[in-house]
Formats: C-alpha cells, structure tokens, sequence
C-alpha cells in the first residue's frame, strides 16, 4: 500500500489512525473500540457506494472538459446519495458517544443498531425534495419573486 492510496481512500486513513491510536491507549480490545471501527468500516463501504457513481462521471467530466452536466446533477441528486449521507452522519454520532461513555459490547451494539434504524427510517421517510423532482414538475413550479429592489 503506498502513500497515495491511503491519502485517497479517507476510510483507510482514519481507521488506521486508530488502530494506532487505540493500541497506544492500551484500549484495543475495548468493545467499544471494536463496534467503532466496524462503523468506520460501514461508513467507508456506504459512501464509496453511493459517491462511487458521482466521483466517477466528475473525474471524467474534469479530464475531458466537456460533458453533459446534467449527468453529474442527475448523479449528485439521486436518494441513494442523500440516504447514504444521513446513515454515515449518524454512525459517526454514535461512534462519538462510544468512545465517550465506553459502553460494553451489548449497549455498544444497541447504540449503532439504534443510529442505523433512525437513519434508515429518516432517510425512508423523508418526501421528495426539490433536488429530486422531475424537470415536468420542476417547469410546473412558479419562479421565485425578487424580493426588493425597484
């Protein structure tokens, strides 16, 4: 593994950070340390999922300058995305609370289950934003008013 892989993986990065971390606190077989680093994994593989797709379509719209941009607005505005995004923030909440209150392994894994649930139910639950209405219902839509001015 060299230098610039783990520079562009932030996953790696950060999970490695830690191990180092935690073996340098002497808490590496803590419960909480171990449900920690299987979110930071959940995370990484959650975002590369759904950022996957997007990152791709961008680096070849910044290599060849040219391209149709509604794709990556397509891309950046798809449900998977936006859900992809309130599951990781809630894991990150939760591994914040883990290394503070360091719970044993069933409290630890209730915490993580419980992010996970109001994540997905949230992300579920949520209507269709203006970023993901159809461009018929987006011609549909007054425009906006200027507020002010003469």
């Amino acid at each position: 593994m060299t230098f610039t892989v783990v520079t562009n993986q932030p996953g790696v990065l950060i999970l490695l950070s830690g191990i180092a971390l935690a073996s340098r606190l002497g808490v590496g077989r803590a419960p909480f340390v171990a449900v920690s680093f299987a979110g930071i994994v959940l995370m990484t593989v959650l975002g590369r999922i759904a950022l996957g797709p997007l990152l791709g379509a961008a680096k070849d719209f910044r290599q060849t300058g040219a391209g149709p941009v509604a794709e990556l607005r397509q891309l950046a505005s798809r449900p998977l995305l936006r859900a992809s995004f309130r599951i990781r923030v809630w894991i990150a909440l939760a591994i914040v609370y883990l290394m503070i209150a360091k719970p044993d392994l069933i409290e630890c894994t209730v915490v993580l289950a419980i992010a996970l649930l109001i994540a997905i139910v949230g992300s579920v639950g949520r209507g269709r934003s203006p970023a993901t209405m159809s461009a018929r219902e987006d011609a549909a839509t007054p425009p906006a008013r200027p507020i002010g001015g003469s």
